[in-house]
């Protein structure tokens, strides 16, 4: 997240910024946007970041959606600033020092993103569970088969670890005593959780699963962001392990 290079360069009067962002979620349907970008040059990378708050009509901004696998209700796009005029006041927080700030956001983000992938997951589950009950192989519902109720209790289990956590990060956030640690433990947990529901609903369904007109594909589909979107796996794994002493 600090490797940015989006540059706002102070003038008299304003700030002009110029770069590019991959991945700004919602921006064609935006009003406004928050902007992280290099206020000045520094060999730190969390120094000299400074968050802005601009109307993303403002001359010089071009948005391009991009397609995706899922996430097709708000979507995510590229966008580019050419010489973007913004005023001075456009800044929130102090100049240069905004990696603090911005880190924040961050926590916010997986919280409200794992609550967001928890409920969605849920769904699954629900569509699962009643298509296990409802679906009748060899004179009984396929749900009374061992290997799909072991599914279903498997990702039951999932579900109320990954309420736990989001439960216990949202007092944590709270109370003021959030750290970078438990955010990673609950994004890392949440959204291989969710994957994971998707796909064992998917497969539970079969063949109709596979098909575009039961709900399961789009689980399935959207969940495959959970482990890649706002910090991988990958990364979370590795604040873990960092804050572990590794």
């Amino acid at each position: 997240a600090t490797a940015l290079t989006t540059f706002a360069e102070k003038k008299n009067d304003h700030y002009l910024i110029n770069g590019q962002k991959v991945f700004t979620s919602g921006m064609d349907i935006s009003d406004y946007c928050l902007l992280v970008a290099r206020t000045t040059k520094s060999n730190r990378q969390q120094e000299g970041i400074t968050n802005f708050f601009i109307d993303t009509k403002t001359p010089g901004i071009e948005i391009r959606k991009i397609e995706t696998l899922g996430h097709r209700g708000i979507g995510t796009t590229q966008v580019f600033y050419n010489d973007v005029k913004v005023p001075l006041d456009s800044v929130l927080g102090e100049v240069d020092n905004g990696w603090k700030a911005a880190d924040q956001y961050l926590w916010y983000e997986r919280l409200s993103l794992s609550a967001a992938r928890y409920g969605a997951a849920s769904s699954a589950f629900d569509y699962a569970l009643e298509y296990a009950k409802g679906r009748e192989q060899f004179g009984k519902p396929i749900g009374k088969f061992q290997a799909i109720s072991h599914k279903l209790a498997d990702m039951k289990v999932m579900l109320e670890v990954s309420k736990v956590l989001i439960y216990k990060f949202a007092d944590q956030v709270g109370k003021g005593k959030a750290t970078r640690h438990d955010a990673a433990i609950l994004k890392l947990y949440t959204s291989e959780a969710y994957k994971t529901i998707s796909d064992l609903g998917l497969q539970i369904y079969g063949g109709y699963g596979y098909c575009m007109e039961y709900p399961m594909q789009r689980f399935f589909r959207d969940s495959r962001l959970s482990v890649i979107g706002a910090g991988s796996s990958e990364i979370q794994r590795n604040i873990i392990a960092k804050s572990l002493g590794l």
